[in-house]
């Protein structure tokens, strides 16, 4: 089947051009790769539901992407998630490409999107920015964008304590509506139904945390960096210079400070190899840059300084620096490789005097670089004989240098979680290391700080959510279309709708397909509710009723119904969501076959009038 389906909107006079909207999809499968910035308006969403019939689809279909003839690109919404009950989620998609499904370690995606640094506008009409979760297939299970009001969000994991699960992350800035931190940032713990139950965040005088960690411990407590600044005079040169002044902090479970190390107390300004702005300018001199802390069982800590080259054992005890490995001061011998400006270093194992640790090595910056591709390292630290040894490496798929962010995990199975940094991008490999799947975010003005794969089970505890109208099938059956989502939810297996005031038996009853799923049941009801229904049959959730008006100004249109319904059972059919006002002449008609058959001659001839397409797309995005 060369296209399974076309939906094109129909919009106001006046904003024709403008706002049309056609999701071409091609087995079934949709081939999007750019977007108008109208789609991101929520009015957009709203034509959507009211005025789905006709029109233009030549609009949608012209713009031939760059160097492969034949190939379009499309005007569509597939940048991001577009829930019919949930039109205030924006979540952004995934671009995946599995290779051995069955070879991936079992979990969860954890990340969280964000365009820039800086504080955001707190504006949650379009919640897209924050922490996130999608299954293996790249499909969304929970957004968080609105409970942080659209607030960068950082280092988002989960957490398990005396028996007790729940989701972590620093938040940048003040999240509107959760008055706290005032515009200092700190960190959130989520319980396993999304609720905020705790926060972390700086007291009196005390420093500003860092957003780069964010490390909830089984104690209670929390590992935290911190940012500072101040001047600092070179006892070598007396040059007096505004220097970043930061270090990390361990907090106890009550959020008092039980362990603070400074890091220019113990390291040189001397040791750094980013580069020192021009002595005209007031610009803080970041010349260590703290991207990350971790602890050990013995308590001693491992810390990563970007702009040192270098990764540091602290001990807990004095608070001196156990060893150092990589950069111009480094006190172990490196045996046969090579690191810079690194992210994430982990403890993986210690065991007589042997120190087993992970780490990113992004090995460039915008200044320079020390490998030709970014790589995920496994090295072995012999304190015994001061010597370091690469154990393992994945580098990076598709050969190139990842500048910023970043981080690694080795996951239960032997399989390797790793994200590069840009545009989302993350791969999982397995022990031998072969790539199993490759993902990134489809917007290509989106990133994650880090990424992570867990396991983990959730219920939240707000209720089913639930959309429904009218429409009439093929041979004018009417009948009751519902849209349903429970965001966050990972246990249930399929859905029942029902009729309030009818029989206690289920209208329909259909698998779970995604984060939002279409029920769709014969006849007009008046009222429904849907169940979340697990595996066993056991109810987990349900949404209040949904009450529909069956005046005769709501009644179907049966020339708006899209010919994929064929049964009250096919949950994933493509509804057309007719409106009393829509005008159901032979105009419409006409535009929607012309747009089509033109839509569907141009993908045939792309390669021909490419030239000609590439002066329209200036004007479509």
């Amino acid at each position: 089947m060369y296209a399974s389906n076309l939906l094109l909107s129909q919009t106001l006079a006046g904003e024709l051009a403008e706002r049309t909207l056609a999701c071409f999809i091609y087995n079934s499968k949709p081939v999007i790769q750019t977007v108008q910035e109208h789609v991101r308006d929520p009015i957009f969403d709203e034509m959507i539901l009211r005025w789905p019939t006709a029109a233009l689809a030549l609009a949608a279909t012209v713009m031939a992407s760059e160097g492969q003839p034949g190939m379009m690109r499309l005007v569509a919404s597939d940048l991001t998630f577009v829930s019919r009950k949930r039109p205030d989620l924006r979540p952004p998609r995934y671009n995946v490409t599995t290779y051995k499904p069955e070879s991936l370690n079992s979990g969860y995606w954890f990340v969280a999107p964000y365009a820039d640094l800086g504080a955001q506008s707190g504006s949650a009409s379009l919640c897209q920015i924050g922490p996130h979760i999608y299954d293996n297939r790249g499909d969304l299970v929970w957004s968080g964008a609105c409970d942080v009001k659209n607030r960068n969000t950082f280092d988002f994991r989960t957490w398990d304590e005396d028996g007790e699960h729940g989701f972590s992350s620093f938040v940048e800035g003040q999240p509107t509506g959760l008055d706290m931190w005032h515009n200092r940032g700190g960190g959130l713990i989520w319980d396993d139904n999304y609720t905020v139950m705790d926060s972390v965040e700086p007291t009196g005088e005390g420093p500003n945390y860092n957003f780069h960690e964010f490390t909830r411990l089984g104690d209670g407590g929390a590992l935290v960096l911190y940012d500072g600044s101040s001047n600092f005079t070179d006892p070598e040169t007396s040059e007096n210079v505004l220097v970043w002044d930061g270090g990390f902090l361990e907090l106890d479970s009550t959020g008092s400070i039980a362990f603070r190390w400074r890091v220019l107390d113990n390291i040189h300004v001397s040791e750094s190899t980013e580069i020192r702005p021009e002595e005209e300018t007031s610009t803080e001199w970041d010349w260590f840059h703290i991207n990350s802390v971790d602890r050990d069982s013995d308590g001693n800590y491992l810390l990563s300084g970007r702009h040192t080259d270098s990764i540091y054992k602290i001990s807990c005890k004095d608070r001196s620096i156990i060893w150092r490995l990589g950069g111009l001061r480094s006190s172990l011998a490196m045996d046969g490789f090579n690191f810079s400006r690194q992210h994430h270093a982990r403890f993986m194992d210690e065991n007589s005097g042997k120190t087993l640790i992970s780490f990113l090595n992004n090995a460039a910056d915008s200044h320079h670089e020390t490998s030709a591709t970014s790589a995920a390292y496994l090295v072995q630290v012999n304190e015994n004989e001061n010597m370091a040894s690469l154990v393992k490496q994945w580098p990076r798929p598709d050969g190139k240098l990842g500048f910023y962010r970043g981080n690694v995990q080795l996951l239960d199975n032997g399989n390797v979680f790793v994200h590069w940094g840009d545009n989302g991008y993350t791969t999982e490999f397995d022990s031998e290391g072969n790539v199993l799947q490759e993902a990134h975010l489809v917007p290509s003005h989106l990133g994650t700080y880090r990424a992570y794969k867990f396991d983990f089970k959730a219920t939240p505890s707000e209720p089913v959510a639930i959309r429904c109208s009218y429409a009439a099938a093929e041979k004018e059956n009417n009948v009751t279309v519902c849209h349903v989502s429970w965001n966050g939810a990972t246990e249930f297996a399929f859905w029942e709708l029902f009729a309030s005031d009818e029989t206690a038996e289920p209208l329909v009853r259909g698998a779970r397909t995604g984060f939002e799923t279409v029920l769709v049941a014969n006849g007009l009801h008046g009222s429904v509710y849907a169940c979340a229904i697990a595996a066993n049959t056991t109810t987990l959730g349900t949404s209040q009723p949904y009450h529909l008006d069956r005046t005769e100004n709501s009644q179907p249109t049966t020339s708006t119904m899209a010919h994929a319904v064929q049964s009250p059972s096919q949950v994933d059919a493509q509804i057309s969501w007719p409106s009393s006002s829509e005008s159901q002449d032979w105009h419409s008609s006409a535009i929607f076959m012309i747009g089509v058959v033109f839509g569907l001659l141009l993908m045939n001839m792309g390669a021909r009038y490419g030239p000609m397409i590439a002066g329209f797309r200036g004007r479509a995005r």
